[in-house]
């Protein structure tokens, strides 16, 4: 995925039209933004990202480098002393494989990548968009099989975050005055979501009934059976969530708590 360098301030909505207006095939939008060469690039805060909202960005790449997860809401101070939030997704680099040492030689090793990797850590790798492709592919393929992994570039990330992970775009409610034993989820996403993974701490595992109503014309469908047996302390869903169209997600016991 192309993105625009994050050093640039002023002339971001400028760079970014005159981008798109060169881009190959069909792809003709720039989602975001990230820097390269592994550096900060004279980012100044608060202006950079600003200047990342105001050119209508999907996500930005944030100061310090940190090792987290993607987060909305960069923090800044007007001159009258209030606090506001800017509202761009937030993407944070661990690994880059560009030669260097403005952060430190870890940063710049496979074997570090490999150990935020195994430990099931959010990776962002980072590379210049014109060199080191044979070196970015050779430490995608020396990571643990693809099936252990999902591969998605920024964009596919952000948009899983604002799909998941913001109230505009998903909203989970629970559904008053139900019978003992019974709840009831009203599920509401701004956006399709293909596999939604609701988990439910539960105790002494045992059988539950799973009941999905509503959604468009169609029928909603659950991935998987309607009966699970659940794990001592947790029970797991996933479903398909269709944009704009209520879910309600019923559970039952079924069975009384397994003996410890």
């Amino acid at each position: 995925e192309n993105g625009l360098h994050a050093m640039r301030t002023g002339s971001k909505r400028l760079e970014k039209a005159a981008v798109e207006a060169v881009l190959p095939g069909g792809e003709k939008r720039l989602s975001g933004e990230c820097w390269h060469g592994g550096g900060g690039d004279f980012w100044r805060g608060s202006p950079s990202v600003a200047a990342a909202v105001e050119a209508g960005l999907m996500y930005t790449e944030l100061m310090p480098t940190v090792y987290d997860y993607p987060y909305i809401g960069f923090p800044v101070v007007d001159e009258k002393g209030h606090v506001e939030c800017l509202h761009v997704l937030g993407l944070t680099h661990n690994a880059c494989v560009d030669d260097g040492s403005r952060k430190g030689k870890m940063i710049y090793s496979f074997r570090w990548l490999e150990k935020q990797a195994h430990a099931g850590h959010y990776c962002l790798v980072l590379n210049h968009p014109d060199i080191n492709f044979d070196r970015l592919q050779a430490w995608i393929e020396r990571l643990e099989p693809a099936g252990a992994r999902v591969d998605w570039p920024c964009r596919r990330v952000a948009e899983w975050w604002y799909a998941t992970h913001h109230r505009a775009g998903l909203s989970i409610t629970r559904c008053p005055d139900l019978p003992e034993g019974t709840w009831c989820f009203r599920i509401v996403s701004g956006t399709a979501v293909p596999g939604l993974d609701l988990r439910f701490p539960v105790t002494g595992g045992g059988k539950w009934k799973i009941t999905v109503a509503g959604g468009d014309a169609g029928t909603p469908r659950v991935l998987g059976a309607g009966e699970y047996r659940a794990l001592p302390t947790e029970l797991s869903i996933r479903l398909e969530v269709p944009a704009g169209y209520p879910l309600y997600v019923g559970i039952r016991r079924l069975s009384a708590p397994e003996p410890s």
